[in-house]
């Protein structure tokens, strides 16, 4: 009964990715369109005058590119003056903190509710319907999912904002119902990386854990942790483990060792391209490792062609004007408050 329910509820939730699959040059007009009018009154709306664009042309002559010293003052904003409406028009009450090839030790990136409701849970939901398209028999929410996160700390800059890495947000702001099918918070939070090693230990070998998730070399330490302690094989731990949902890092360097230490033909390890600063891309099959860019997440996307990486104002594209095999520098305009941000990935 249950898993009928469930499946029928992943069944709905593909729709959405179907409909933007089918169309993808209209949802991402209608993203633009999104993050223009909820911009307008911002400060930096009205820098750049939001109100007067109407197009994807005009965006690209009127907004500049970003990159994260440029993004700063307007962090400043809202971490040291406690302003609010600087770049999204609703609070920006977390910061999820990602290293940085910049002279900071990491970058603040901010995140807002609707970039976690819009964006980051609305693509996990849509990567599970996607998933579960590929496995028709899958029984993973009927166990628990074992999830290794980051930790939280209050950010003493801020009055009342905190900061994190995305996954420990991500956990933190989780939906109720989401949170009895999942490692528990007050486990997968601790901030002391022994500890919470011990604790994730303790929990795992007494439940019936069906799907992993988290950044492979972070859950490797784990795995080998609750394998050397039990004295067991993982497959005879957890009989129905069946998906590892990864991302963070790239898998190709674990997959070997994830291969030895989970010797389960049938295993899928599913990638997912989930980042501080959004949602990106799901794998889309499960006999490829190509991920699906996702289009109706409150992201606008822009790609910078090789040529203009190092030109001083590099001329975007847009998704109707890329073209498959070349490599692109991406751009991203999210509900997060982000505007023409160079995350400097390809």
């Amino acid at each position: 009964m249950i898993a009928s329910i469930v499946r029928k509820y992943l069944d709905f939730e593909y729709r959405e990715v179907d409909r933007f699959v089918n169309n993808p040059i209209g949802t991402q007009e209608r993203v633009l369109h999104y993050l223009l009018r909820n911009g307008e009154q911002t400060y930096i709306g009205q820098e750049y005058k939001f109100s007067e664009i109407r197009n994807k042309n005009d965006f690209r002559s009127k907004v500049p590119i970003f990159h994260y010293e440029d993004l700063r003052p307007y962090l400043d904003k809202i971490i040291l003056e406690g302003r609010q409406n600087v770049l999204w028009n609703k609070p920006v009450e977390w910061f999820a903190m990602s290293s940085g090839t910049t002279e900071d030790k990491s970058k603040y990136i901010p995140v807002t509710r609707e970039s976690l409701t819009k964006g980051h849970y609305k693509c996990g939901r849509q990567m599970l319907a996607i998933y579960e398209q590929t496995n028709k028999k899958t029984n993973f929410f009927l166990g628990k999912t074992l999830i290794l996160g980051g930790s939280k700390q209050i950010n003493n800059i801020g009055d009342g904002i905190f900061t994190g890495d995305i996954s420990a947000i991500l956990i933190k702001n989780v939906y109720w119902f989401a949170k009895y099918s999942r490692t528990p918070e007050r486990i997968s939070l601790l901030p002391d990386w022994e500890d919470k090693l011990r604790a994730m230990t303790a929990y795992a070998v007494k439940n019936d854990v069906r799907a992993l998730m988290g950044v492979p070399s972070w859950l490797l330490v784990l795995l080998k942790k609750i394998k050397a302690e039990t004295g067991k094989e993982l497959t005879d731990l957890w009989p129905n483990l069946e998906v590892f949902f990864h991302g963070g890092v790239a898998f190709t360097p674990f997959e070997e060792q994830y291969r030895k230490l989970i010797q389960k033909p049938d295993m899928y390890y599913w990638e997912t391209y989930n980042a501080s600063e959004g949602y990106f891309g799901v794998q889309f099959d499960g006999s490829s490792k190509d991920m699906l860019l996702m289009l109706d997440n409150g992201i606008y996307y822009e790609f910078i062609p090789m040529n203009e990486w190092d030109c001083e104002n590099p001329q975007t594209l847009t998704l109707d004007e890329v073209k498959t095999g070349e490599n692109y520098a991406m751009v991203i305009s999210t509900n997060g408050g982000l505007w023409r941000y160079m995350i400097g990935d390809t």
